[in-house]
């Protein structure tokens, strides 16, 4: 699985619809468990802990995706917060489906016991 993808205070605020103040509570509450603080003293926040406190919309349906704001080369922490949910969800959907292909796997092999049995 890919490293998982941090967002600064602020973008985490915006992608969440939050103040900042609410994810220092969280994070003072232990409901940021992963959270990382960079060499610049900034805090970082996993899209996976804020989908996890309830926070974030895994769908990422909550915030609009805009990614014509250009003014940020590479298109700005929104951009990047973006793309952290759209990965967060495909994580989550690619375990899913890893998990239903077992479960396919476990009644083929199931009906084949009973057509031998037959």
């Amino acid at each position: 699985m890919a490293e998982p993808m941090y967002v600064n205070r602020k973008s985490a605020a915006v992608l969440c619809g939050c103040s900042t103040q609410t994810l220092r509570r969280y994070d003072h509450d232990g409901k940021l468990p992963n959270r990382r603080v960079g060499d610049d003293g900034s805090v970082l926040y996993t899209v996976a802990d804020l989908v996890a406190a309830g926070l974030l919309d895994p769908t990422g349906t909550a915030v609009p995706l805009d990614l014509t704001d250009r003014t940020t080369p590479g298109g700005g922490p929104d951009a990047r917060a973006h793309l952290a949910v759209a990965e967060t969800r495909i994580a989550e959907l690619t375990a899913q489906l890893a998990r239903a292909e077992d479960e396919i796997g476990f009644l083929r092999r199931l009906v084949l016991r009973r057509e031998a049995v037959a």
